[in-house]
């Protein structure tokens, strides 16, 4: 009885002491988007920060320190994901004629992935947990005639989803249901079909 009058006593002290807590970057100070993953090779966390106004940034140590990522091509990214469980292999959006770039080096290299993009827009990815060669990419509406579009080859090549909503697609969100399959969620924003869509297939 002690025992629990003291976890009863101690749990709102430990609530009321959990804080937010600054990890030192990226240091333009921005992240626009952040992914991160696990390097099975090295044993730990990278983690991927988006500056549109700015760089790519990456920390090996949990935000201690971050490093800016050099190549000219990839300056300025709106968004960023990497495979959660070989954080090596990302992916960065920009807005440009040439939209998504690759690297499966953590950032030495780069190489274009924009084939079937036909938006230059992009604001959002989202990866199949179960298949990282599955990418969605979410874009702001502009002239294009579609606003997501997906790879399942690695960026190989994408195609558009065209029924897909025809509005900006802010943020994707990928889950499995065992009993009804895949869910896409996307958060979408515009004059109209605002909100939040769900596709089922």
């Amino acid at each position: 009885m002690k025992n629990l009058i003291t976890a009863i006593i101690a749990l709102p002290l430990v609530l009321l002491g959990a804080q937010w807590q600054s990890l030192n970057g990226p240091p333009a100070g921005r992240a626009d988007d952040m992914s991160m993953g696990w390097d099975p090779i090295h044993n730990y966390w990278v983690i991927y920060a988006a500056d549109r106004y700015h760089k790519l940034y990456k920390s090996v140590n949990e935000g201690e320190f971050w490093d800016s990522i050099l190549p000219l091509d990839v300056v300025n990214p709106v968004c960023v994901i990497c495979d959660p469980n070989e954080a090596w292999t990302v992916y960065i959006g920009k807005n440009d004629q040439t939209p998504v770039w690759k690297s499966v080096d953590g950032g030495e290299t780069w190489e274009s992935k924009s084939s079937g993009i036909t938006n230059t827009s992009p604001l959002c990815f989202a990866m199949d947990p179960n298949n990282s060669s599955v990418v969605y990419l979410g874009c702001q509406k502009d002239d294009s005639q579609y606003e997501m579009f997906k790879t399942t080859n690695g960026g190989t090549d994408w195609s558009a989803l065209s029924n897909s909503p025809n509005v900006t697609v802010n943020d994707i969100a990928i889950t499995h249901d065992p009993l009804r399959g895949t869910w896409i969620i996307a958060g979408c924003s515009g004059s109209s079909d605002r909100g939040i869509w769900l596709s089922i297939n």
